[in-house]
Order: C-alpha cells, then sequence, then structure tokens
C-alpha cells in the first residue's frame, strides 16, 4: 500500500513509540555532537609537576628559602609599574632586622621581555649589601635549585627568590616541597611561598607580604 501526500503518513509515524524512539535517539546525538565541535575553549590549567625531581640537599644547604614573585607590572614593556616599585621598595621593610635578612638573594635573569625580577629585589639587596645573583633563566629552575641547596655561602639561614609565576611550582618541587600549588595565579603579587628545611624535613607554607601599597587596599 503506498501513501499519497496528505493520506496521514505524518500522523502515523508521530504515533508510532518506533518513529518516536529514533527522534529522540537521533536528536541526542546531534546535541552530543554540538557539544564536542562547540563547546569553548576552557582555560589553560598547570597539572603539578610531578616529573621534577628534587634537588639533593648538602650540609651547607640554607634554613629556609623565600619564594617570591616579581611585583605589579604594565600591560605592556619589561619594567615594573608604579605598584610594582612601590612594593620592591616597601619589600625592604619586611627584612629590617639583621637576623631575618637574606644571606642570598637570586633573580630570574632579565630579558627584553622581562628586567622585573631583578628591579623587585634591588632595593633590597641595596639596603643589605648584596648583590643579585641573575645567573638563571626562568626555565633554569632546576639548576637554581641546585645552586642554592648545594652551595656556599647560605648555610642554616635564608634566600630569598623572586621569580615568575609561570615556572613557580617547578621551581618548589625542585627544592623539595611535595605537593606545591599547581599554579601560581596571574593577578597575585603579594605573596611568599616560604620552604622550611627544619628538622630535616621540608615543608611550605603560603604566606601574605602583609605590604600596603599607596592606593590601594594591599
Amino acid at each position: 500500500m503506498e501513501f499519497q501526500e496528505g493520506d496521514g503518513t505524518a500522523d502515523v509515524k508521530a504515533n508510532n513509540p518506533i518513529y518516536v524512539g529514533i527522534g529522540l535517539i537521533a536528536a541526542a546525538v546531534a546535541f552530543a555532537v554540538a557539544l564536542i565541535l562547540f563547546e569553548p575553549d576552557k582555560p589553560y590549567q598547570k597539572t603539578a609537576p610531578s616529573s621534577v625531581a628534587p634537588v639533593q640537599r648538602s650540609s651547607s644547604a640554607p634554613g629556609e628559602v623565600l619564594l617570591i614573585r616579581h611585583g605589579e607590572e604594565p600591560k605592556n614593556g619589561p619594567d615594573l609599574n608604579d605598584q610594582g616599585r612601590a612594593r620592591a621598595n616597601a619589600l625592604v621593610g619586611l627584612f629590617e632586622h639583621p637576623l631575618m635578612q637574606p644571606a642570598q638573594v637570586f633573580a630570574a635573569k632579565s630579558s627584553k621581555q622581562s628586567a622585573r625580577p631583578v628591579q623587585t629585589c634591588e632595593p633590597l639587596a641595596k639596603a643589605i649589601g648584596l648583590t643579585i645573583d641573575e645567573r638563571f633563566d626562568e626555565k633554569d629552575y632546576k639548576q637554581l635549585a641546585t645552586a642554592i641547596l648545594q652551595g656556599e655561602g647560605a648555610a642554616g639561614r635564608t634566600v630569598m627568590v623572586c621569580w615568575k609565576r609561570e615556572t613557580m611550582p617547578e621551581l618548589a618541587t625542585a627544592l623539595g616541597v611535595a605537593n606545591p600549588p599547581i599554579e601560581w595565579p596571574s593577578e597575585q603579587y603579594d605573596h611568599i611561598w616560604r620552604i622550611s628545611y627544619a628538622g630535616g624535613k621540608v615543608t611550605m607554607k603560603d604566606e601574605t607580604q602583609g605590604i600596603k601599597l599607596p592606593g590601594t587596599e594591599k
């Protein structure tokens, strides 16, 4: 039997459970495909740097390492902005007591893209009479960790490192931290990752600097 146009074929299909089921399945498949093809890009999230091996500490290793990010930056250019310079100057006040002053100061090597880590350390280094060690590029976190934990001159004392946020978790891992945060937030400039080696154990605390910048609530 043939169905001609207008002879009720549409009604038969609409009321037939088989046709209804096939239609629902087809709609679900089409929806799933649309989600896969048109899903918006998700923010990039770093994984924990589990592949980074910690550096062995020597008997001359420091008692603690302070990791900070460089100060605030402009939208363009390699230098600190006004708030960044204010933060760099205010860091001096955190180390006024001689027992709190770092024995060594490291900063990520300056480049055409950024001189901010070195600029952030300059006021403190000048105030306490230290030379900034800027031999290491931001990707040389393993070499830096080796220089800190197997070097001379800071046995039992404090070392300060001003680094870039992109490889801060890898640096912390190389320094012996088992489970560092998976990233340093892009808008965060006012924290310190304080790594302690007291009692032969490696612990890390994420602390705020407590610096109030002019014109901000920080």
